[in-house]
């Protein structure tokens, strides 16, 4: 009878572990799918919207309306682009936690969660912090003041 036992156990437990793998990989499609529609709403609310972007419609005061055209237009490409990174985003953690992660492969697993930690490199960027930059010069070349080179340093230990 501890034999039969044992293989009853082994089976429930197998099918436990089946259905976590099932629920983790679709908790993790999902996540990817709200990507998908976040971008798409930030892609939208671009053309459409009369704010900057979500929960942001002036910015020191100023609307788009008060913006140099030209700069209007980079702004506007700048959010462009940062959609459809997002939505390429949200595509591949979709289809690698679906397909991939469904089937056990950690490789899959694995490329999904960092893929989703690649936007920090926007954030980097945002901060003016690309890691070519010295502390004395910004991306241009320029020089920069004695306050922005005393940030360098503690933007980049975040």
């Amino acid at each position: 009878m501890a034999p039969e036992q044992t293989i009853t156990d082994e089976r429930q437990e197998q099918a436990d572990l089946e259905a976590s793998l099932r629920n983790g990989s679709l908790l993790m499609a999902l996540a990817g799918v709200a990507f998908i529609g976040y971008g798409v709403v930030f892609l939208v609310l671009n053309f459409v919207g009369s704010g900057f972007e979500l929960g942001v419609s002036t910015l020191d005061g100023m609307t788009k309306a008060d913006l140099n055209p030209t700069v209007a237009y980079y702004i506007s490409h700048l959010h462009v682009a940062t959609a459809v990174f997002i939505i390429s985003t949200g595509i591949a953690v979709t289809a690698l936690s679906w397909y991939g992660v469904r089937q056990r492969l950690r490789w899959a697993w694995a490329t999904a969660v960092e893929r989703t930690g690649a936007p920090l490199t926007v954030v980097l960027h945002d901060q003016d912090m690309p890691t070519w930059t010295s502390r004395k010069t910004d991306a241009n070349g320029n020089e920069r003041s004695g306050q922005k080179r005393r940030q360098v340093p503690r933007i980049r230990r975040k």
